[in-house]
């Protein structure tokens, strides 16, 4: 098995796909929008992610993007 590097979702995500954001234990959080918020050096980057119930979030959290399901979190997300 590979092993993969994780990095902040703001990188892993891909600009110009709909993809499906899971958390650490494989839940599907919901599917990103097309927004990000750039990082600082206060904060490690954000995106937009609508639940599945509908409403919509800020996440961030350390991720890997796996081929044919999305893209994972490692780590719990931080949700604004």
């Amino acid at each position: 098995m590979a092993a993969y590097e994780a990095k902040q979702l703001y990188y892993v995500i891909d600009d110009y796909e709909n993809e499906n954001v899971y958390d650490k234990d494989g839940v599907i959080i919901g599917e990103f929008t097309g927004y990000k918020l750039r990082p600082t050096y206060k904060n490690n980057g954000r995106i937009e992610v609508r639940k599945v119930t509908g409403e919509y979030m800020w996440i961030e959290a350390l991720s890997v993007r796996i081929a044919g399901m999305g893209v994972k979190c490692v780590e719990d997300y931080a949700m604004y």
